[in-house]
């Protein structure tokens, strides 16, 4: 499980449709991958019936909100590259003026020492449960997966994900400093 829901780093954390996860990065948008709202192997766009803001588990209040928008990279939608895979979905309201939002970057000063933490909706735990993981980027020398970690629009990581989980904010967190990148 993920902890207290008055936490904001989970409640921040939102489910989509059930089938993948996201999170919100400004009052009415959420952050996701490209392939929750886009399906590269039909050429459809993919239409949640929800968009649920549920902080950690079945027995917490749920608020659910509609989609009204959702923006994606023509690269994902005209080639499936996986370096696109992001997408954007504007909702109805604005539950981040109630659960708060994350910001959302990049840095080049990815190291493989750094513990990157993931949180979502896996498909293989109790239905709208959320889970969280963290565990130190794949680095070079370890597998030959990982050459060139972290590359310019993509790095990997070792956390154990399942689908569900799609469209999770990946983030390094220092408690010592309580910042988070």
């Amino acid at each position: 499980g993920c902890g207290t829901t008055q936490n904001w780093a989970w409640q921040t954390i939102v489910s989509i449709g059930g089938y993948c996860t996201g999170t919100l990065v400004s009052p009415d948008t959420i952050l996701t991958a490209g392939h929750c709202v886009y399906d590269t192997d039909v050429n459809v766009w993919m239409k949640p019936p929800w968009i649920k803001i549920h902080p950690c588990s079945s027995s917490d209040t749920v608020d659910i909100h509609t989609w009204k928008k959702m923006l994606t990279f023509k690269g994902w939608t005209g080639s499936g590259k996986r370096g696109y895979d992001l997408a954007l979905i504007k909702v109805q309201g604005n539950p981040g003026y109630v659960d708060g939002w994350k910001s959302f970057g990049y840095t080049s000063a990815l190291s493989s020492d750094w513990i990157i933490n993931v949180a979502g909706y896996p498909g293989d735990k109790p239905f709208l449960t959320m889970w969280k993981h963290g565990e130190k980027l794949c680095a070079p020398s370890e597998a030959t997966s990982c050459g060139g970690n972290p590359k310019e629009k993509v790095f990997y990581y070792y956390i154990d994900t399942r689908g569900g989980q799609s469209g999770s904010g990946a983030y390094a967190y220092w408690p010592e400093t309580d910042k988070r990148t």
